[in-house]
């Protein structure tokens, strides 16, 4: 698996990281590990125990994005929420706006990449979180959004979803869905194979096809990552009173996608508290987890299983 290969190397910088982390606070550019997270007007969070402070001593106010790691953690704990005289009065759901463009979060987390909102796909950047609009090049390929966002169907034809192209997606529940036969079967998988179906929308196979391809997996690949894989990197960040300990994966997955002869399988096994300390490999899987995961959401929540074999059209 990739972690054999990388596992000294990248457990060595942790290491040195962490020690860095001890001698002095880290400013952000030592603290955040993954590149791909804009970092300014992050506000560094400080708790007494009981309220929220600034670097200043005062309680914070208002609607904030805000690191809740604690300052000499290396990874970040980042949310948008809304302080009430040092209290969280609630962790926002909802657009922002600023010079740049709308950003879009969901319970306080800042969303990348595709996200459906009330039945309607938008795109959001990988790397700052800014919604896409008007015409906008994705993995080499020209969407189409209005002024709102929404995703209105059209893009280049040569970005077309190819008709080989499926994707199986199982989590750490045995449940899950892929998408043989232009359909969508869902439920509890055996094998990858789940046991209800819906009728599939283009657009919707569309969008997981380009999720794959913006997660930066390339066909006819395998990636693995286990405890083993792990384990280097958060022996040192967990001190308790008997000694170090190692938190237990939570987080199971595999997805398997398929390209006319090609298979790129992606099988993962990580704690979700830790997945900000991982390489940028571990990102990419991540990212299309939470995607695929998402949609799976939707898919139960929208058509729950019954025990029958029933089609449904997506509308």
């Amino acid at each position: 698996g990739y972690h054999m290969k990388n596992k000294k190397s990248v457990s060595a910088l942790i290491s040195m990281i962490v020690i860095a982390s001890v001698m002095a606070m880290p400013s952000y550019a030592e603290k955040v590990f993954d590149k791909r997270i804009e970092t300014s007007n992050i506000v560094q969070l400080y708790y007494d125990g009981n309220l929220y402070k600034n670097s200043n001593g005062d309680n914070v106010n208002g609607l904030i994005y805000a690191d809740f790691s604690y300052p000499d953690e290396i990874s970040c704990d980042l949310k948008m929420a809304k302080f009430n005289d040092g209290i969280v009065s609630k962790y926002y759901t909802g657009f922002t706006k600023d010079k740049n463009g709308k950003r879009y979060y969901d319970k306080g987390k800042r969303i990348y990449g595709w996200y459906k909102i009330k039945g309607n796909w938008y795109h959001f950047d990988m790397y700052n979180g800014y919604m896409s609009t008007e015409k906008t090049k994705i993995c080499g390929t020209t969407y189409s959004f209005d002024n709102n966002g929404k995703w209105n169907g059209k893009l280049s034809k040569s970005g077309l979803v190819p008709d080989s192209f499926s994707v199986s997606f199982i989590n750490n529940n045995n449940q899950g869905f892929n998408t043989n036969k232009k359909k969508i079967y869902y439920g509890n998988t055996e094998n990858g194979i789940a046991e209800n179906s819906i009728k599939l929308s283009k657009r919707d196979l569309q969008v997981l096809y380009c999720m794959y391809l913006e997660s930066g997996f390339e066909p006819d690949t395998k990636n693995v990552f286990d405890e083993q894989y792990i384990i280097g990197f958060f022996e040192e960040q967990h001190y308790g009173e008997y000694g170090f300990y190692i938190t237990e994966p939570s987080i199971f997955y595999d997805i398997n996608i398929h390209i006319g002869g090609n298979n790129s399988e992606i099988i993962f096994y990580l704690d979700d508290a830790q997945i900000y300390m991982s390489d940028i490999n571990v990102y990419n899987a991540k990212y299309l987890y939470d995607g695929y995961s998402r949609f799976f959401s939707e898919l139960k929540n929208k058509y729950s299983y019954t025990g029958n074999d029933t089609i449904i059209k997506l509308e």
